[in-house]
Parts: structure tokens; C-alpha cells; sequence
């Protein structure tokens, strides 16, 4: 039988490293892919807004599972750092900070997947309900530049606004309901109730 302050000590002891052990081990970035529902009209208006527009078929087999997870998990979907796809940027909260105007954040912070036709891949996470608005704003503007939804029936632009999917990734820290940082709740928390059954053992007579 271990001896009662022998025992106090080695949960103390055990209680004490739970504590400690997550300053030496810091939670690791991960790298997040978010579908954005957004409103747009066409390849056009996307690209002269800055954003970068990739066909789905140009993608890497690592780019499209990345794509397809994404959709299917909600539209967002986070991996390690080292588990990205080289056809994605991943920017920081610092390196888009340090950009001067919108059309570069764009660019580096989201990226445009041109679906193919009649794909077999879930629907992508856009505002397509915002075709007969897009429609209708086009044909009360007085003047401008003639735009997609003059010439488009709301079920074309419709099909337009489905074709191009736009999705943001970014290099970030995990969410506080991530995995990696409810483990490391738990052992902080099961430290400080080792600690203190240890400190309760050896107080007593």
C-alpha cells in the first residue's frame, strides 16, 4: 500500500504537469477553407473584383477532396498545417492587414472554383435565390456599362452564379470547440482536480 503522503505527492505531482504541459505545447494554426455565399453575376465581375478564378478539373487531387470536404461539412472545413493544397493560398491575419486595398486582400485571401457542367458534386454554397434581384437590378439601372442580367433570363444567371463557387482560406488558429483545444481543457482541468485531491490527502490526519 502506498503511503498516504507518498501518494499526495504523486498526484500532485501528476495534477501540477497537467497543468504546465500546454505552455509547452502550443496549439498548432490550422489551415480553413470557408465557401462564402455571396452575390455576383458572372466570371467578369469576379475577376475584376480580384478575385482568382481556377477551373475545378485544374485543381489538384488534394484541391478538389479539400473543395468537396468543404460543401460537404457545411462550407467550412479546417486541416493541419501541413495538410493544405498547394493550389489554395493561406494567408494570415497579418499578411492581409498589411494589404492597402481590396481587390489584393481578394486575391490572396479568396479563391473562385469554376464548377464544370453537370457535375457530380454537391451544390455549391452560393446565393442562387439572388438571380431575379441581380435581374432586376440590371434592368432598373439608368446607365452604365450593359451587364449579364440585360441579356440573361434569371434562370441563366441562375445557372452562372452555381457554376462559380467562391471560397476564402486563411491560416488561423483552432476554433475554442476544436478538438486539439477542448483537449487541452480537459487535461487543465483534470490537473487542477488531481492537484487538489492531492493537496486534500495530505492535509488529512
Amino acid at each position: 500500500m502506498i503511503a498516504r503522503p507518498t501518494r499526495s505527492h504523486v498526484l500532485i505531482a501528476v495534477g501540477l504537469l497537467l497543468l504546465v504541459a500546454p505552455a509547452f505545447a502550443p496549439l498548432q494554426p490550422v489551415l480553413e477553407h470557408d465557401t462564402h455565399r455571396t452575390e455576383f453575376q458572372n466570371e467578369t465581375q469576379l475577376e475584376a473584383e480580384g478575385y482568382r478564378v481556377v477551373e475545378y478539373e485544374s485543381l489538384s487531387e488534394r484541391g478538389k477532396a479539400l473543395y468537396v470536404e468543404t460543401l460537404q461539412n457545411g462550407g467550412t472545413y479546417a486541416v493541419a498545417a501541413d495538410e493544405g493544397a498547394s493550389d489554395f493560398r493561406y494567408p494570415t491575419a497579418g499578411e492581409l492587414g498589411d494589404l492597402d486595398n481590396a481587390t489584393a486582400y481578394r486575391g490572396l485571401a479568396y479563391v473562385v472554383v469554376e464548377r464544370p457542367p453537370n457535375a457530380s458534386l454537391p451544390p455549391a454554397d452560393e446565393r442562387v435565390e439572388s438571380a431575379q434581384h441581380l435581374v432586376n437590378r440590371s434592368e432598373e439601372a439608368a446607365v452604365g456599362e450593359e451587364t449579364v442580367g440585360r441579356n440573361m433570363s434569371v434562370e441563366e444567371v441562375r445557372a452562372q452564379i452555381a457554376r462559380y463557387d467562391v471560397m476564402e482560406t486563411r491560416t488561423t488558429q483552432p476554433d475554442l470547440t476544436a478538438e486539439p483545444a477542448l483537449l487541452r481543457f480537459g487535461a487543465a482541468m483534470l490537473g487542477v482536480v488531481l492537484t487538489g485531491a492531492g493537496g486534500y490527502v495530505s492535509s488529512k490526519p
